[in-house]
C-alpha cells in the first residue's frame, strides 16, 4: 500500500510540474525538459581541442559536474568531443565548441569570470571566459605571502558557468570545501526556457576568499584576487620593508622619543612619510607591481599605524596635528595624519594616470585614514577606495566626494581576532543588510579577513551559503530564500529539527549585534561576552534539536554534515561550560568549585586534542570540522582566550588546589613630603609588600622581592627591593622601548580609574637606559592589530633609579610617576586605584627563554601569561 502511494504521488507530483510549466503564460513557450524520470536524450559536447591548458581542465571539470548532477537524478550523460558527436541528438555544448562560435556564443568575448548560458534549438550552451594566469609564479609578497598561497589563479569561466547552471536547473548546491559540501537534490524534472539566453558574471567581479583546489572555492567565485595585487591593506611595509631599510636607513622610519625606531610597529615598520626618499620607493613599488601583470595595486600604510614625530612629518603638505606626542593616543589617532595620508595617495594617482594609463590604485579608508579626506573632495578616475568598515555610516560620509573608481570592500564577517573567536559571528539578516548596502554603493571587489577556513562551516554554514550566493547574485533569490535552499540541501530529512537549531542559534548572535560595542568598549572580556550568549538553558535547548536531527537522519552526507555541526556545537558547549564553572568559582572560591572548574577545563582540553589530533571517528586532519585549525587555536578560541582558566597548568594545580584559591589584594598608599628619591630616609617607615610566585608550585622564590608605595602632591613612587645575586649583576644597555622581559626587569601597572582594561604599563631593567612604557587597552579602533593590549607610542614622562649592590646581593629601584603623566589630577584621600608590580628573575643567564622566574603582587590566578598585566590588587590613598 506504501509504495503505491508513493507511485501515485510521484506522477501526480510530475504532472503537475507539467501542467505548471505549460500553462504559466499562454504567450510563452513551454520549458525544454531535459531529464524526466532517470532518462534523457542529451550529451554532453566538448571542443575537439582546447585553446590553452586552463581551458582543457576547465571544461574537463565542467563536463564532469555536468554528469554528477545528471547523476543524482539517476541519468547518465556521455561526454564526446565535437566532431563525434551523435548527429540529430541534442547536447551540451560545453565550452569553446564550434557550435558555440556559430551561435554568436564565443568565450574570448568575455572578460574575468564571464559566462553564458544560450538555448539553440533544443541544444545548450554554456561557455565561459579560460584565461591562464599570467601572474603564477609572481603572487608570493616577502612578509606577506608565502610560496604556497602563490598558486596559480586562471579564469575557468566555463567551470564558473556550469556551476552556475547546474545550480540554477539541477540542484546542485555548493555547501562547503569538505568531501560532503557539495550535493545535488533530487528534481522532478529538469527543464530550462527554450529563451535561456544569459551573458553574466558574478557581482563581485573580484572575490578575494580563501584558495584551495576544492570546486568549492570555484563554484562560489572565493578564490583569492586574480589581477588585483593585495597585502590585506597594507601596501607601505612591501615598499620600504625593515629586512632591506631598517639598518641601512633607520631616517626612513619614524623618530619617537627622540630616537628613529625602524622596529616599532605592530607588524610593520612605521614610515617617516615627509622623506621624498620614502614617497619614491612607495611610487616605484606601485609602478613595478602594475608593470609585472596587475591591473590595480592596493595602496594603504602599515598596521597599527603610528605618526613620526619629527619637525617636517608635522609639517607636511600644511597640515598640522592639533595634538602633542605626549597625548598618547590622542596624538595617533589626530586626524591630520590620515589627512596627510590622502593627499600623498592622491598625489600618487595623478602621477600613476601619467606613467600607467588604464591602471589603477585601490586606496584603503583603514584606522587613521578612514574618515574621507578633507582637503580634497575628487580622487581621479583611476582611484577604488577599498571601504574597510561597510557599515552604512561609513558609505554615508563618502557621499560628498567623487570617487570615479568607485567602491571596494574589506570584510570582517569572520576570523578567530573577534572577541568571540571561533564561534558564530553573522546572521542571515546580517548577510542581508550587508549585500544591500554592498550593492547599493556599487561595490564591485571585496576580500574576507578571517574567511571561515578554520572551521564554522557547520554553526555558520547557512550565513556563509547565503553570503556567497548574494555576492554572486544579489537579486535573483532573498537571503530568506537562500537559507531555506541551504536547510533542504544540507539536511534534508532532518531539515525541520535543524531549522529550529538555527533560528536559534542566529538569535543569540543576533544578541551579540547588540552587545558588540559594549563589550568591546567595557573591557573587551571574552568570559562576559561568551557567556551572555551561551548560557546553560541555550546550550541545553540546541542540544535537543541537535541530537534529534541525528537520531533521525539516514542519508550519509547529511550524517556526515551533521559531524561538522556536532564538533563546532562540542567546541561551543565545552567552552560554555569552562566558563559557567569560571563563574561559578568566583563565586564561591573553594577546593570544590575550584576541582570542578580544573574538571571542564580538562574535559575541553581532551576534546580539542581529539579535534584536533584525531579521535575514535576521524583521523587527524581528516576531521571535516575546523579542518585548518591547530590544537593551540582552537584551546584559545582566537586572540582573547589566552588568559585563566584557559591557559592553566591544571595537573600542576591538582598538586595543591588549596593553594590556589583566590586572595584579593590590597594596600594604604601614605603621603610624603616630596620629592622622595631611593636612599630617603622615609621609606624606612613606608609598608613593605611581597611579591608572590605565579607559578602555581611554586613555595618559595629564589629571589624574593618586595616593594612600598608612597605618593606626595605630584607623584606616585614605587620602590622595589629583591635579591640579586652578585654573579648575575651584569647587564647589557639595550635602550629605550626595547623588548623587556630578556634580562631582569620590573613592571608596574597603574589604573587611575581603577579598570582593569586601561591601565598604564612601566617597566625597567637593572640597567639604567634600558626601560618601556605603554597605555594598555585605550586603543578603541577594535580592528586595529594592538586593540587591547599595550601601546608603546606612548611615551609617557617618567624616570626610574635602580642601583645594584653586589656586596649584599640585592637589587634596589625606585619608580617615578607623575600623576600627570597618566592625565589624572593628585588623588584625594579615599580614591582608590588598582596597582600591580611584578618582576622576571633569570635563574640562568644562558638560558633566558625556560630559565625565569616569575612573581607578582596579585599572582593568584593571575588573568594573563604576562605577570602582573589585568591582574590587580587596590590601592587607596591615605
Amino acid at each position: 500500500m506504501r509504495l503505491l502511494t508513493v507511485l501515485v504521488c510521484s506522477f501526480a507530483l510530475a504532472l503537475s510540474a507539467i501542467a505548471q510549466i505549460a500553462t504559466t503564460d499562454v504567450d510563452e513557450p513551454e520549458d525544454m525538459i531535459l531529464g524526466f524520470r532517470g532518462k534523457s536524450k542529451y550529451q554532453i559536447i566538448v571542443p575537439d581541442v582546447a585553446a590553452n591548458p586552463t581551458a582543457e581542465s576547465s571544461v574537463t571539470r565542467a563536463a564532469e559536474l555536468l554528469q554528477q548532477a545528471f547523476a543524482a537524478n539517476k541519468i547518465t550523460l556521455p561526454v564526446v568531443k565535437e566532431s563525434q558527436a551523435e548527429a540529430g541528438r541534442p547536447g551540451f555544448y560545453v565550452g569553446a565548441t564550434k557550435f558555440a562560435a556559430a551561435s554568436g556564443v564565443e568565450g574570448r568575448q568575455l572578460k574575468g569570470w564571464g559566462f553564458a548560458h544560450k538555448v539553440v534549438g533544443r541544444n545548450v550552451i554554456i561557455v565561459g571566459n579560460d584565461e591562464p594566469d599570467t601572474l603564477e609564479g609572481k603572487r608570493a609578497i616577502p612578509g606577506w605571502r608565502t610560496a604556497t598561497k602563490d598558486q596559480s589563479l586562471p579564469f575557468e569561466g566555463t567551470l564558473f558557468g556550469t556551476a552556475e547552471f547546474v545550480h540554477r536547473f539541477v540542484g546542485a548546491r555548493f555547501l562547503s570545501p569538505d568531501e560532503s559540501g557539495t550535493t545535488f537534490v533530487p528534481q522532478s524534472i529538469i527543464h530550462v526556457p527554450p529563451t535561456l539566453d544569459v551573458r553574466s558574471e558574478p557581482h563581485f567581479i573580484e572575490h578575494d576568499m580563501r584558495n584551495g583546489p576544492e570546486l568549492f572555492y570555484t563554484a562560489n567565485h572565493c578564490r583569492r584576487f586574480t589581477r588585483v595585487w593585495s597585502r590585506g591593506g597594507h601596501q607601505h611595509p612591501s615598499a620600504v620593508p625593515i629586512a632591506e631599510y631598517g639598518k641601512t636607513h633607520p631616517e626612513y622610519f619614524i623618530l619617537t622619543g627622540n630616537v628613529r625606531q625602524p622596529e616599532v610597529g605592530a607588524t610593520d615598520g612605521q614610515l617617516c612619510l615627509s622623506n621624498p626618499e620614502v614617497r619614491e620607493l612607495i611610487y616605484k613599488h606601485i609602478l613595478a607591481t602594475l608593470d609585472s601583470g596587475y591591473d590595480v595595486i592596493e595602496l594603504g600604510q602599515a598596521d597599527g599605524f603610528r605618526p613620526c614625530q619629527c619637525k617636517e612629518c608635522e609639517a607636511l603638505y600644511g597640515v598640522k596635528p592639533t595634538t602633542k606626542p605626549t597625548d598618547g593616543i590622542a596624538f595617533s589617532t589626530d586626524r591630520a595624519w590620515g589627512e596627510k595620508i590622502w593627499i600623498m595617495h592622491r598625489d600618487m594617482a595623478l602621477r600613476l594616470m601619467k606613467d600607467r594609463p588604464g591602471k589603477k590604485l585601490m586606496m584603503t579608508a583603514y584606522s587613521i585614514s578612514r574618515e574621507p579626506p578633507q582637503t580634497f573632495h575628487e580622487f581621479p578616475e583611476n582611484t577604488i577606495i577599498e571601504m574597510m568598515s561597510s557599515e552604512e555610516d561609513s558609505f554615508a560620509a563618502w557621499k560628498q566626494l567623487k570617487v570615479p573608481g568607485g567602491f571596494s570592500a574589506y570584510l570582517y564577517n569572520w576570523g578567530n581576532f573577534h572577541l568571540v573567536g571561533l564561534t558564530p559571528l553573522t546572521t542571515v539578516s546580517m548577510i542581508a543588510e550587508q549585500s544591500r548596502l554592498l550593492v547599493e554603493n556599487n561595490v564591485r571587489m571585496v576580500q574576507v579577513n578571517g574567511s571561515p577556513g578554520a572551521g564554522q562551516w557547520g554553526l555558520e554554514g547557512p550565513n556563509i551559503y547565503v553570503y556567497l550566493r548574494l555576492a554572486i547574485d544579489p537579486k535573483r533569490q532573498s537571503a530568506n530564500e537562500l537559507f531555506d535552499e541551504y536547510l533542504q540541501a544540507a539536511f534534508r530529512e532532518c531539515e525541520n529539527p535543524m531549522r529550529r537549531f538555527f533560528t536559534n542559534v542566529q538569535r543569540r548572535v543576533e544578541l551579540w549585534r547588540v552587545l558588540r560595542e559594549y563589550a568591546y568598549q567595557s573591557g573587551r572580556d571574552p568570559i562576559f561576552a561568551l557567556g551572555t550568549l551561551w548560557p546553560p538553558d541555550v546550550i541545553n535547548s540546541l542540544e535537543e534539536d541537535l541530537a534529534a536531527a541525528e537520531g533521525s537522519a539516514e542519508l550519509p552526507e547529511v550524517r556526515r554534515r551533521l559531524d561538522i555541526v556536532r564538533y563546532e556545537f562540542d567546541f561551543l558547549k565545552h567552552l560554555a561550560l569552562v566558563i559557567n564553572a569560571w563563574r561559578n568559582h568566583q563565586a564561591m572560591n573553594n577546593v570544590a568549585s575550584l576541582t570542578q572548574l580544573l574538571d571542564a577545563v580538562d574535559a575541553r582540553n581532551a576534546f580539542i586534542a581529539g579535534v584536533a589530533n584525531g579521535d575514535a571517528k576521524y583521523a587527524k586532519k581528516k576531521n571535516p570540522a575546523y579542518r585548518f585549525a591547530d590544537e593551540k587555536s582552537l584551546k584559545y578560541a582566537g586572540r582573547y582566550l589566552e588568559r585563566a582558566p584557559f591557559n592553566w597548568d591544571t595537573a600542576k594545580m591538582r598538586a595543591n588546589p588549596a593553594q590556589m584559591i583566590q586572595q584579593s589584594q590590597s594596600l594604604t598608599i601614605e603621603r610624603a613630603t616630596g620629592p622622595l628619591t631611593l636612599d630617603s630616609p622615609r621609606w624606612e617607615k613606608a609598608e613593605s609588600h611581597p611579591l608572590m610566585p605565579t607559578d602555581a608550585v611554586v613555595t618559595k622564590l629564589q629571589a624574593s622581592t618586595t616593594f612600598r608605595v608612597l605618593c606626595d602632591d605630584s607623584n606616585l613612587y614605587i620602590r622595589v627591593s629583591g635579591e640579586q645575586p652578585a654573579n648575575k649583576a651584569t647587564f647589557a644597555a639595550r635602550g629605550h622601548d626595547a623588548e623587556l622581559w630578556l634580562q631582569e626587569s620590573i613592571v608596574v601597572n597603574v589604573s587611575p580609574i581603577a579598570d582593569k582594561s586601561r591601565y598604564f604599563y612601566f617597566a625597567y631593567e637593572p640597567e639604567p637606559t634600558s626601560f618601556n612604557e605603554a597605555e594598555h587597552g585605550f586603543i578603541a579602533d577594535y580592528l586595529h592589530p594592538r586593540y587591547g593590549w599595550n601601546d608603546e607610542g606612548w611615551n609617557g614622562a617618567w624616570t626610574f633609579e635602580t642601583k645594584l649592590i653586589p656586596a649584599k646581593n640585592r637589587w634596589e629601584s625606585l619608580a617615578v610617576i607623575p600623576f600627570e603623566t597618566m592625565r589624572i589630577k593628585a588623588p584625594k584621600t579615599g580614591d582608590t586605584w588598582y596597582l600591580n608590580v611584578g618582576r622576571v628573575h633569570f635563574t640562568d643567564s644562558t638560558d633566558k627563554k625556560t630559565n625565569r622566574e616569575f612573581s607578582a603582587w596579585t599572582s593568584k590566578l593571575n588573568a594573563s601569561r604576562i605577570p602582573g598585566d589585568a591582574s590587580f590588587g587596590k590601592a587607596t590613598f591615605k
